[in-house]
């Protein structure tokens, strides 16, 4: 038998199962085991049903538990339509009771950067040659032209208010109007995040998410604006607080209100491990800037993953796995090629 897992905001996976009968010394319910020794218990099932899919994709991680052979809960399988929510949730990341350890993370994403690093960079650099982009069409369109901005900056001296605010304006405008390769981007490293692979093709992967995703940054960009006018480190805690919204939009299909507020107040609740983190981020990317940029090559990829990482511990990925005609997966693998990761 064949089995599709899709998740929100990726492509659909294919790959074939075996129903074998299972049971567990520790953990009584429906057992899931992955390939890579994975096992995941479903606290919601009768007792009584003791079945397991043994999945053959290996997936290097679900959830922030270290050991390989451990079981680890999963917060709704529903037998129905099969949904797996593997790691946090909702629910768990706004009260404050997902599990998220910084060294863990960080370690995790070092790991999954270093694999899937050839495939990954080309759309990180994609995404920044659109910024850079946006940033020259919005100093010509302001100045008359972008080279009047590297002038002042590069002679340096005291520059003109209005060469100051033409680059903020085309630096904001820029972040708002790439926000859908930047969702694509998110959800490649989301795609890391439960070990599965991406392709640079996918940095399309957030258009249809273009409204949403722009609407998304346009406030959060304007709010960390407001906030580092007034106090210059609200605006870092803000920029950190709103740092999963995105994925948040696309993954779960939020509102972009929703979606700041929730990833704002799941921050505020693992406030100490965040803020761990992006100091180590912030220090990677001084480090980065101190070595001409060529630093960046590994540290922007490797924070998208880290992000990635971090939201899968707090508010979990939606699986939907659901079984298929032998013909039928034969012909979307025709149509689709190589297709092993989600479909958005």
């Amino acid at each position: 038998m064949t089995a599709k897992i899709q998740g929100s905001g990726f492509e659909i996976i294919s790959f074939k199962i075996n129903i074998k009968a299972f049971t567990c010394c520790k953990h009584n319910p429906l057992i899931i085991v992955y390939e890579a020794g994975w096992l995941i218990r479903n606290q919601n099932l009768s007792l009584n049903r003791k079945t397991a899919f043994f999945l053959n994709v290996s997936l290097s991680c679900l959830t922030s538990v270290q050991s390989r052979a451990k079981c680890v809960i999963v917060s709704e399988i529903q037998m129905n339509n099969k949904t797996i929510q593997v790691g946090g949730s909702i629910e768990r990341a706004l009260k404050g009771e997902s599990d998220l350890q910084s060294l863990s993370v960080l370690q995790e994403a070092w790991k999954i950067t270093g694999k899937n690093f050839l495939t990954f960079l080309p759309a990180v650099i994609g995404l920044f040659l659109a910024q850079v982009a946006l940033l020259l069409v919005g100093l010509q369109v302001q100045l008359g032209s972008a080279a009047v901005f590297f002038d002042s900056v590069i002679t340096g001296g005291e520059m003109a208010a209005s060469v100051i605010e033409a680059g903020y304006m085309a630096n904001f405008w820029s972040d708002v109007l790439s926000a859908p390769l930047l969702a694509g981007v998110s959800l490649m490293a989301l795609n890391h995040a439960i070990g599965l692979p991406s392709k640079p093709s996918y940095l399309v992967k957030g258009f249809p998410f273009a409204v949403a995703s722009v609407i998304t940054v346009l406030l959060s960009a304007s709010l960390q604006g407001i906030a580092n006018a007034i106090f210059p480190i609200l605006g870092m805690l803000l920029s950190m607080g709103f740092s999963l919204a995105i994925m948040l939009v696309c993954e779960k299909r939020l509102s972009p209100l929703k979606a700041i507020q929730f990833s704002l107040v799941a921050t505020l609740r693992k406030l100490l491990p965040m803020t761990a983190i992006f100091i180590v981020i912030l220090t990677m990317f001084i480090i980065s800037f101190a070595t001409a940029g060529i630093g960046l090559i590994w540290t922007i990829p490797f924070f998208f993953n880290v992000k990635a990482i971090i939201y899968r511990n707090l508010f979990g990925v939606s699986l939907h796995v659901s079984t298929v005609q032998k013909g039928q997966n034969d012909n979307d693998q025709d149509q689709q090629g190589d297709s092993k990761v989600f479909d958005a």
